[in-house]
């Protein structure tokens, strides 16, 4: 191999190793996620807004599916139907549609953040937490005592 060749070579590996360093995801501190995960920092600023743009649409079906519960217990307390199938559809679909525009936006949302598994699971915790907020007890009576923590 000739040294033009040798040289060449070791400064396309030099220059990949930096290209390489300089796109290599930061991974963030323990203290943004739980013990046995690992998060990292997105790699351009393309992703970094879109994956804020998507969590923030996360925080808005939250808000909505709690303000669609609230609705159907108040429904049902003045003995009308509760209709939250139908609200919380329209929300799921008003998120869906706002994801499907944030993954076709620049570099997208990475594959491994999956929004739409987000949303069922703060809709399964809305759920659990409502049997919490909405106790058997008669006026909040706490019979069993209450929640320490």
């Amino acid at each position: 191999m000739s040294r033009f060749r040798k040289t060449t070579a070791i400064t396309i590996l030099i220059m990949m190793a930096c290209a390489t360093a300089a796109t290599a995801a930061e991974p963030l501190p323990g203290i943004f996620t739980l013990p046995n995960q690992t998060a990292f920092v997105p790699t351009d600023s393309s992703t970094q807004r879109n994956l804020a743009s998507a969590s923030k649409e996360l925080a808005r079906l939250s808000t909505t599916f709690e303000k669609c519960y609230t609705k159907g217990v108040r429904n049902i307390s003045k003995g009308k139907a509760h209709n939250l199938e139908v609200c919380l559809g329209r929300a799921q679909a008003r998120f869906e549609a706002k994801i499907a525009v944030i993954e076709n936006k620049g570099s997208g949302i990475p594959a491994c953040a999956d929004f739409r598994q987000m949303a069922l699971a703060i809709g399964l915790d809305r759920q659990n937490l409502n049997g919490l907020q909405y106790c058997a007890s008669p006026a909040g009576a706490m019979v069993d005592g209450p929640i320490l923590y």
